[in-house]
């Protein structure tokens, strides 16, 4: 079964949240025995949560950031809390010394780190040495401990998780651009007929209405389109209807 189609990492995510949002997802268990479960919806959320921190901390789309972490679901969600971002993901390999990492970290061209306390050590060693990290990012930390006294110039994910949101922000033209791409062939076959069977001020109507929805701004694009084909006189109203049927559908049932 194909879930993904044209869709990005995040439209898959959020999709299955909201349509299998009470399902188990993952079930994870260290090796002390701790074990802990996350629905599709819990999941999104913690995601979410992390990718908030991340971007009021300044990474945005575009910057690589490192992940220095064992298998748990804090790699999980930073994986896919980066992806939603749109930063570039530089997995490691946790058996790596420093100075590979010195390497990895230059060549990358990393902004951040993510990493777990027992690496502390390892990246306090080489961050004088590499210039262009500005972000030291740290999960897994134990609540027993005075994490923000003992790693001072480091965010300490779970100190800022529970007041971080869990719903994303649009990133107005991304999700614009995300969404003009799904529906771009219909909107060839609406400018088309415009073009061709109708007079200027139904073309700059729809072009109108597609500027907006370019940037996010669904609800102007909507209420554009939707007045447009309410004029019956318009010879493209018929064929827009559809189109403009598919955009709600969209918007509304993400």
């Amino acid at each position: 079964m194909d879930i993904i189609g044209t869709r990005n990492v995040r439209n898959v995510l959020e999709y299955k949240a909201s349509q299998s949002g009470n399902k188990e997802f993952i079930v994870f268990e260290d090796s002390k025995g701790y074990a802990v479960s996350f629905t599709y919806r819990e999941f999104d959320e913690m995601v979410n949560r992390h990718a908030n921190i991340l971007m009021r901390k300044g990474i945005k789309k575009g910057d690589k950031v490192t992940i220095h972490l064992m298998n748990s679901p804090e790699y999980l969600f930073s994986f896919f809390a980066l992806a939603k971002i749109g930063a570039v993901i530089i997995p490691t390999n946790i058996l790596s010394g420093a100075q590979e990492m010195e390497y990895y970290l230059d060549f990358s061209d990393s902004v951040g780190i993510i990493t777990e306390p027992c690496y502390a050590d390892l990246f306090s060693s080489i961050l004088d040495k590499c210039k262009k990290v500005r972000h030291l990012f740290l999960v897994r930390t134990s609540p027993w401990y005075p994490n923000a006294r003992l790693y001072p110039d480091a965010t300490i994910i779970a100190d800022e998780i529970q007041d971080a949101p869990t719903a994303l922000p649009e990133v107005a033209y991304e999700a614009g651009l995300a969404y003009i791409q799904r529906f771009l062939p219909g909107f060839y076959v609406v400018r088309r007929d415009l073009y061709k069977r109708t007079s200027g001020s139904a073309k700059h109507q729809f072009k109108a209405g597609y500027r907006s929805a370019e940037v996010a701004n669904w609800q102007g694009a909507i209420e554009i389109w939707d007045e447009l084909t309410k004029h019956r006189q318009h010879k493209t109203a018929g064929r827009a209807q559809p189109f403009i049927n598919f955009i709600f559908f969209s918007v509304y049932n993400r």
